[in-house]
């Protein structure tokens, strides 16, 4: 991110949370290790974390569009890409 010059603060905080998204959505070594000791089921528990860790990251992608919209110089546009090479990266 410090070589698209993204403001470091903004770098350092998206880090840190996806630290967090990590332990949320499966498969998670903690989560299996909470499972083990907790005696739940494993697939219980991956399946109680999808919606909590997706709303999460949507959440996460929300705020830093919101917070570059208002402030451009913390995390400058990317490259134009064209609905072609987004279709083709989604393969």
């Amino acid at each position: 991110m410090r070589r698209q010059n993204y403001d470091p603060s903004l770098a350092t905080a998206c880090v840190a949370a996806a630290g967090i998204l990590g332990v949320m959505i499966p498969p998670s070594v903690v989560l299996i290790i909470y499972a083990f000791l907790v005696m739940e089921s494993i697939p219980v528990l991956f399946i109680a974390t999808i919606f909590p860790g997706l709303l999460l990251a949507v959440l996460y992608m929300l705020i830093i569009y919101i917070v570059t919209l208002f402030n451009p110089r913390l995390g400058p546009p990317g490259p134009r890409v064209s609905v072609k090479e987004k279709l083709l990266a989604l393969t």
